[in-house]
């Protein structure tokens, strides 16, 4: 529009010039304003390349205009994903000792938006108990340049407790110096707390499954004594495959208390002495339907 605009100014202005309507000045020849061919080729050739060239921008601004609206739902796009995963991105330009965080992890950290980072403000949200493994792994990746994942605790500005998973990739210049380190952080309190339930459910119904399994080994132990009444060879036969299903019952009950304990950091390992033939009878014994 400002260009058809403009070249009918101009037109009207050299028409004007040209019926006398008006006079040019400072002209560097004043002759050609009367020279009808020299009207008719000024007034077509600089609206058209006026015209041209408005026609040009406009289709290079549409065109950046689409690329940027592209961008901005790229980026809108990315920010809902991370809000749902709940993980933010950072660098951390080492040499200048600046960190940057997307939205997402200072929501995470409950630190307001465009807060200036650097790495004592991390580790200073970092919980105490965690923050010397973090900084132990974070400098061996700089020395190593090599990644790094791991799950630490941080405590908000708020004083909440949260459960981080980090992962770090070294940025190596053409010399192998790391000068920045980029990398995602993921709030998995959620499910670390869930992790925790299912154990304390996995320990909680081992104990209640262990009880009655225990009370069956201490009835069938007291028929295979006798103490029900003489049993024939077939009876006992089939006792002592009750009892000992039962006790491979209450193995699995101990692996299930086992990995509870495992899980917690709380294993304790009982050495004993094992009858390997015994052993190996009773794995015949165990699969010999199934062979």
């Amino acid at each position: 529009m400002t260009a058809v605009l403009s070249s009918s100014v101009y037109v009207l202005l050299i028409v004007a010039d040209y019926a006398n309507i008006i006079h040019s000045s400072g002209a560097y020849d004043p002759s050609v304003r009367t020279n009808l061919a020299y009207v008719i080729n000024t007034i077509v050739f600089f609206p058209a390349i006026l015209l041209i060239i408005a026609l040009a921008v406009d289709f290079i601004t549409k065109l950046l205009l689409e690329k940027q609206r592209q961008a901005t739902d790229n980026l809108d796009a990315l920010i809902r994903a991370q809000e749902i995963a709940k993980l933010g991105s950072w660098e951390w330009d080492i040499v200048h000792d600046t960190i940057t965080w997307s939205d997402e992890l200072f929501h995470i950290f409950g630190l307001p938006l465009r807060t200036r980072l650097r790495y004592d403000t991390y580790l200073n949200c970092v919980h105490p108990e965690d923050r010397e493994e973090l900084m132990a792994v974070i400098n061996d990746a700089i020395k190593k340049g090599v990644n790094y994942s791991i799950d630490h605790r941080i405590i908000t500005a708020d004083n909440q407790v949260k459960y981080i998973h980090s992962e770090g990739r070294p940025v190596e210049t053409s010399r192998g110096h790391v000068t920045k380190i980029a990398g995602t952080a993921q709030d998995i309190t959620e499910i670390h707390e869930l992790d925790i339930a299912k154990r304390e459910f996995v320990s909680l119904a081992s104990h209640q499954l262990r009880t009655p399994a225990s009370g069956v080994k201490a009835f069938l132990s007291l028929l295979l004594d006798g103490v029900g009444g003489e049993l024939d060879k077939k009876q006992q036969t089939f006792i002592k495959r009750a009892f000992e299903a039962n006790n491979r019952q209450l193995e699995i009950i101990d692996n299930l208390l086992s990995l509870a304990s495992i899980d917690s950091g709380k294993l304790t390992l009982h050495k004993e002495t094992v009858d390997l033939p015994k052993l190996i009878r009773s794995c015949l014994t165990q699969h010999r339907p199934k062979i």
